[in-house]
């Protein structure tokens, strides 16, 4: 067991652009449903909890797990922020790191999320065999990738000197002169619980969106004295998120390749 380890799922997302009555999580790669490839994922890590955010339309019942999960409702679709201001009531008392997960990432690797729950640098993942009793430390942590022009999509730009992050900046807000950034975020965050309640209650939605982002808690804890830093994927096709159908096709099609 990965000693005082929370896992929070975001996964209440509408799925609109999936265009199907399904919600987009239980849609199928391989042999089952994306959300339960994500709470496999989670399971290989022995984490204490694992928490899902959902909407409040999802039949639970639906979501297929291997251990107990907890359910957070997240009611109005105000962002990742407040996806995971949802779940805070429900993490237990001994947690001191948080982390989390897209539900819409079913690919993510146990190794790319060993190394960002050991280390404040990179490591070789090859070296990471041992969880029972992680570095702690009061740093926030955040999986990158560096993706070739053309592949950047709506991926959030990290803005950073050195290994540390200053800020992220949310696809949508990017102006001309960081649309080249090419060092992007994954959307999965390892946060230690002594800060959470904090940088999660400066988060506004002073933004194109008005949604709360999660981005925004690497200035916040800056603000804080917390430093964040990043550990970049080598295999950044497995942190591929699915908003369409056409999307669901390539990670589909890239798992099974991987297969072969």
């Amino acid at each position: 067991m990965t000693l005082g380890l929370c896992v929070i799922i975001l996964a209440a997302g509408q799925g609109s652009r999936m265009r199907s009555s399904l919600p987009k999580i239980l849609h199928t790669i391989g042999s089952k449903s994306m959300i339960s490839h994500v709470i496999d994922t989670a399971l290989e890590l022995s984490p204490d909890q694992i928490i899902l955010v959902v909407s409040p339309s999802l039949d639970q019942s639906l979501i297929e797990g291997k251990c107990a999960l907890d359910f957070a409702i997240q009611s109005a679709p105000l962002g990742t922020g407040d996806a995971v201001r949802s779940a805070v009531h429900l993490i237990k008392p001994h947690i001191r790191d948080i982390l989390i997960l897209c539900g819409d990432v079913p690919l993510v690797r146990s190794s790319d999320l060993k190394a960002l729950l050991c280390t404040l640098a990179p490591l070789d993942p090859s070296d990471l065999s041992d969880l029972s009793d992680p570095p702690h430390s009061q740093t926030l942590r955040i999986l990158a990738m560096d993706l070739p022009a053309g592949s950047w999509r709506e991926y959030g730009r990290l803005c950073v000197d050195g290994q540390f992050v200053n800020r992220i900046i949310e696809h949508k807000d990017l102006d001309s002169s960081q649309q080249t950034l090419s060092l992007c975020n994954a959307g999965i965050y390892v946060i230690p619980s002594a800060i959470l309640n904090e940088v999660l209650s400066k988060l506004d939605a002073n933004n194109k969106a008005h949604e709360y982002y999660l981005t925004d808690v690497v200035k916040h804890a800056k603000s804080i004295g917390i430093q964040t830093t990043y550990f970049l994927s080598d295999e950044p096709l497995t942190l591929q998120g699915i908003n369409t159908p056409e999307e669901l096709a390539s990670v589909s099609a890239y798992l099974e390749a991987m297969c072969v």
